[in-house]
Parts: structure tokens; sequence; C-alpha cells
């Protein structure tokens, strides 16, 4: 699970940068709104694993993604344990992901000069 919160850190570090560097000149405000509502989704998506393996061995690191009743179903919605501990993932990860904007936004506004 660390290596996959990791992955997900470095790949919304670079995306925000880059979002970041297109949209200078907006406030940063505006660009952390922004890159939520068209970039977080993707990423986290995009971070989930798809194989049984690597689903079951996150829901062995950490037990609420098999006790949480999800709001939707992974993987076309069927109903299926390991759609739920998907869904659940899924949630977690877009959750921790909205915490590392928030820490990378208050980086990028420390050191806004630096990046361009």
């Amino acid at each position: 699970m660390n290596e996959l919160l990791d992955n997900l850190y470095d790949e919304i570090k670079t995306e925000l940068k880059d979002f970041y560097i297109k949209n200078k000149g907006e406030d940063l405000d505006t660009i952390k709104e922004d890159f939520i509502d068209e970039k977080l989704n993707e990423i986290v998506d995009s971070n989930v694993p798809i194989y049984n393996y690597d689903i079951v061995k996150c829901a062995l690191e950490n037990i609420d993604l098999v006790l949480e009743v999800p709001e939707f179903m992974a993987f076309g919605g069927e109903t299926t344990p390991l759609n739920g501990i998907a869904a659940n993932l899924y949630n977690k990860l877009y959750n921790e992901g909205l915490e590392m904007v928030d820490d990378l936004i208050g980086e990028l506004e420390d050191n806004q000069e630096e990046i361009y």
C-alpha cells in the first residue's frame, strides 16, 4: 500500500507541476480546484490495481478496505467482494490524493519562482 501511495504522490506532483506551468497567471486556489476537477480522478483511477492479487494484497495491508461498504462498485459495477474492495481502494486513494494536492499546492506557493 505504501508503494501505491508513493506512486500516487509522484504522479500527482508531476502532473500538478505541469498543470501549474500551463495555467501560469491563475491564482493557486483556481489551479487547485481545476486540477482536482480535471486531473485527480484520472490519476487515482490509473493507480487502482486491476489484478486480483494486487487488490487482495492491498486489502491485507488495510483491513478497512474489506470492512467498509462502498458507495459504488468498481469495474463495471458488478457486486463482488473484489469490486467492493477496489471501490474502497479508489475512495481511499482519492481522499489521500486530495490531501497530497493540498500539501503540494502549499509547496508551489512557497517555491513559485523556482518552478519556471
